[in-house]
């Protein structure tokens, strides 16, 4: 069995866990309310070295005996994503 290790963040007592459901290329003018430039430079600046890679990512957040999962991906949509 392969083990995948997946962002984790803990805050306060609950954990916080990035998991990818792929990616879309596609210019960041298709995102709606923040300027392209400002999403590039925010990309750059978190290390993704190609803005037109835009990461389809949802949460798992893990504290006091449950877990929730946000935001379950992109469904396939358009070719995007849909593996979770």
């Amino acid at each position: 069995m392969n083990h995948l290790t997946f962002p984790s963040h803990q805050l306060g007592e609950f954990s916080i866990t990035a998991i990818s459901d792929g990616y879309l290329c596609a210019s960041l003018d298709l995102l709606s309310n923040i300027d392209p430039a400002e999403a590039s430079r925010l990309q750059q600046n978190a290390g993704v070295a190609d803005p037109s890679s835009i990461h389809i990512n949802c949460y798992l957040i893990r504290g006091r005996g449950r877990t929730v999962l946000i935001d379950a991906g992109a469904g396939g949509f358009r070719q995007w994503g849909g593996e979770l």
